[in-house]
């Protein structure tokens, strides 16, 4: 059987693809101890899409952000910038190579 390898945040660098495979942990407690689900439900968007995204960059304390843009319900643009602080919601995702004529 083969053994999952976990992947370190800190490892990760601007322009690398991923794809959340989860909602991590602190983001559920938020959701409990707030009501506010906007982090969870854009999480669940990218998941059930199977969205890949890109980190954009790493900040001062070494934190690799995302963005990601939607539409709502009403048709208008949203915005998210989010923040990957955990091992287990997230895999690295190869890119594509391009395909030869």
């Amino acid at each position: 059987m083969k053994r999952k390898q976990t992947q370190d945040w800190r490892k990760l660098v601007a322009g690398d693809l991923i794809r959340i495979v989860a909602i991590p942990v602190g983001d559920q407690r938020d959701l409990a101890r707030t009501g506010d689900d906007s982090t969870v439900r854009v999480l669940s968007r990218l998941m059930s899409k199977r969205s890949t995204v890109k980190i954009a960059r790493i900040d001062s304390y070494g934190y690799p952000w995302f963005n990601y843009r939607c539409r709502d319900k009403r048709g208008r643009m949203e915005y998210h910038s989010l923040i990957i602080l955990d091992n287990d919601s997230w895999v690295r995702v190869r890119p594509r190579q391009g395909i030869k004529t």
